[in-house]
């Protein structure tokens, strides 16, 4: 059975509006100065330099130009390479598993098992539809009997509309979609971002294929622009650094990219998995589908500083 096309998996469910991510903290003048001050010193000195670059990939020189350190990422454990400060410990494929025998995503109208012989015509079209098949698990499926929650109903983690126009790029081969955030409920039940755990995950689709150990420009816009809001609604910087994992996917290649972002100090860690694919389709590499949805509930290590 063809899969349905992208406009019909994404009626499952509506995210939380991006405004609602955190409520803004009111702070004295000269509190918000010394803020905005950071805020313009890195988007001066390090975001705008950075998402500026003319080609679709940027260099190692640019980076070693700005500091910028890019490690390997375990796709299995979330460790990183180098020994550094673990930020996600991703949920094991086998309990992934477990919990899609109980919400059944393949049971909500059409096969979502595979996208082999579904064409998108386009790099990006792929890799936008593979986010919409990864969304369909995580959120709520259609039965008979009403609807059974999908795998986001498990945790705290919830998606948050991208209303941000610079992570919408599709004119540059790149576009950014929902930001998952660690949520919790406050005074008034509401359902806000987490200050204790200000790690975001997103999903990044490029026209470009992803080239090994290479960094592309949608990717690295997606990491600095994200503590950068984050940090707007705070009257100082609470949290350093801020951790900002993404989902890349080029056609059928996908990686796990985590951005480690320290805006007071104006500092930014890159580390990366190897590119793993779907080319055979997602059943092809289930374990491997499995461990991906595994990273979007995963377990936040440690305390936010």
């Amino acid at each position: 059975m063809q899969l349905p096309a992208p406009a019909q998996l994404l009626a499952s469910v509506a995210p939380v509006d991006w405004e609602q991510l955190d409520i803004p903290i009111l702070a004295r003048p000269s509190e918000e100065e010394a803020r905005h001050e950071k805020l313009r010193e890195f988007s001066k000195g390090k975001s705008t330099p950075l998402t500026k670059s003319p080609g679709p990939f940027l260099s190692q020189d640019l980076l070693g130009r700005y500091g910028i350190e890019v490690h390997g990422l375990d796709f299995v454990t979330g460790r990183p390479s180098h020994g550094g400060k673990q930020f996600l410990n991703p949920t094991p494929w086998y309990k992934i598993e477990q919990c899609l025998r109980v919400t059944r995503p393949w049971d909500g109208g059409g096969d979502l098992a595979d996208f082999k012989h579904c064409s998108w015509n386009s790099n990006i079209g792929e890799a936008q539809h593979l986010y919409q098949i990864i969304r369909r698990y995580l959120t709520t499926l259609g039965f008979e009997d009403g609807k059974q929650p999908g795998l986001l109903s498990m945790t705290p983690w919830k998606p948050f509309m991208n209303n941000y126009r610079p992570l919408r790029q599709s004119g540059r081969g790149w576009e950014a979609q929902d930001i998952w955030r660690y949520t919790m409920k406050n005074e008034k039940n509401e359902v806000v971002g987490d200050p204790s755990v200000p790690h975001m995950l997103c999903f990044v689709a490029n026209e470009p294929r992803l080239v090994e150990g290479e960094v592309s420009i949608g990717e690295m816009t997606t990491i600095v622009s994200l503590p950068m809001i984050y940090a707007s609604h705070y009257r100082d910087l609470p949290h350093r650094p801020v951790p900002v994992t993404l989902i890349s996917c080029s056609w059928r290649m996908f990686r796990v990219v985590q951005g480690i972002v320290d805006i007071s100090k104006s500092d930014i860690e890159i580390r990366m998995t190897p590119i793993m694919s779907f080319v055979g389709g997602i059943t092809s590499n289930w374990h491997g589908f499995l461990a991906l949805l595994g990273w979007i509930i995963s377990n936040p290590v440690g305390q936010a500083e």
